[in-house]
C-alpha cells in the first residue's frame, strides 16, 4: 500500500464519527487471533491487557520498578471475592438438599490452594506468567501459591472483560465440575474437623495438637512432615509440600487409625481425665476403714495399723 494512500485511509478514520470508531476497535478485538493461553482458558478477551496484567507477578513488577500496583495481586483481589460468590451459587443450586456445614466444607475443598493450583497446571498457566528471573530460578513457575494467586487473578480479569456470567462460565469448565465427585466420595469432608468433632465428643480435654517434626527440600520446594498429638499421645502423620496440607493428611492418618471398633480415644479421654481403666480396681485398693481389712487373716486390720 502506497504512504499516500495508507496516509489517506487514516485521515478519513479520523473523520469518522465516535461510534464507528468504537464499533472498529470492538470488531478489532474479535478479530484478533486467541492467544494459546485463551484457546486452553476457553474465554477470548476484548480487552488482552487484562490477560496480561492478570499473569504479572509482583518479582516482575518489581524487577522493573513498577510498583507493586503493576502487579496481578488486585485482580487476585477481586477474582477471590468471584469465585467465591460463584462457587457459593454453584453448589447452592446444584446440592439442595446439603446443610450449611457440608456446603461450606465442599467449598472450601474447591477454593483451597493446591485445587486452584491443579486448575492452573490444567491450562498450562504457569508457562505464561512474568516472573523476575530470581523468581524463576527459584522454580516459580511450578510453585503452588504462585499458580493459585495467578488463577485468581485470571478469574478476575475474566469477570471485569465479560462479567459474572463469563466469569461462571469459565470456572464451571475449569473447576466446579470437580464438585460431583468431591460430594460423591466425601473427600471434602476436613479431617480435621472430624478428628476435632471425634476428640470433643470422647471428653478429651485438650484439642489435636500438630507438630511439625521435620522440613526436607529447599527453600522454594519444602516438604513438611506433621505429627497430631492428642493428649500428648501420637495418631498421625502427614507428609505435604505445606503445613495446612500437611496438617490436614496427618488428621487423614490419624482417622484411619481410629476404626469404629478402636478404643483408641476411649483409652486417651480416661487417661486425659485421671479416670482408671478399671473401675472395679478402684473399689479394691480403697481402704476400709469400718472393719478389717480384705487382705484375710494373715494380714493387719486397718486398725492395726493406724496404731503402729
Amino acid at each position: 500500500m502506497s504512504p499516500s494512500l495508507s496516509g489517506a485511509i487514516r485521515r478519513m478514520s479520523r473523520g469518522l464519527p465516535q461510534r464507528v470508531r468504537s464499533w472498529r476497535r470492538t470488531l478489532s478485538r474479535f478479530l484478533r487471533p486467541a492467544s494459546n493461553l485463551e484457546t486452553r482458558l476457553g474465554y477470548h478477551f476484548r480487552q488482552p491487557r487484562l490477560l496480561g496484567h492478570s499473569l504479572r507477578h509482583r518479582s516482575h513488577a518489581f524487577y522493573f520498578k513498577d510498583g507493586r500496583g503493576a502487579s496481578n495481586e488486585r485482580l487476585e483481589f477481586l477474582g477471590d471475592s468471584v469465585l467465591g460468590l460463584v462457587t457459593g451459587r454453584y453448589l447452592f443450586l446444584r446440592y439442595p438438599a446439603l446443610g450449611e456445614g457440608a456446603l461450606t466444607q465442599l467449598r472450601a475443598a474447591l477454593v483451597r490452594r493446591d485445587s486452584l493450583a491443579m486448575a492452573a497446571r490444567a491450562i498450562g498457566l504457569g508457562e505464561s506468567i512474568k516472573l523476575s528471573r530470581a523468581e524463576e530460578r527459584r522454580g516459580g513457575r511450578e510453585r503452588e501459591s504462585i499458580l493459585a494467586d495467578a488463577f485468581e487473578a485470571v478469574i478476575g480479569a475474566v469477570f471485569l472483560d465479560g462479567g459474572l456470567d463469563a466469569a461462571t462460565e469459565v470456572l464451571e469448565r475449569l473447576l466446579l465440575m470437580r464438585a460431583d465427585a468431591l460430594q460423591q466420595s466425601g473427600d471434602y469432608i476436613n479431617p480435621k474437623n472430624l478428628l476435632q468433632e471425634l476428640v470433643q465428643e470422647a471428653g478429651v480435654r485438650s484439642p489435636p495438637d500438630y507438630r511439625v517434626i521435620s522440613t526436607e527440600g529447599p527453600p522454594h520446594h519444602r516438604t513438611f512432615t506433621v505429627e497430631v498429638l492428642v493428649a500428648d499421645r501420637s495418631l498421625g502423620r502427614g507428609k505435604a509440600q505445606s503445613k495446612r496440607a500437611a496438617e490436614v493428611e496427618a488428621a487423614r492418618d490419624a482417622m484411619r487409625q481410629i476404626s469404629p471398633t478402636s478404643r483408641i480415644i476411649e483409652e486417651i479421654a480416661r487417661a486425659s481425665s485421671g479416670r482408671p481403666d478399671n473401675p472395679s480396681d478402684s473399689r479394691e485398693e480403697t481402704p476400709n476403714l469400718d472393719g478389717p481389712s480384705t487382705m484375710g487373716p494373715a494380714g493387719p486390720t486397718d486398725g492395726a495399723e493406724r496404731k503402729q
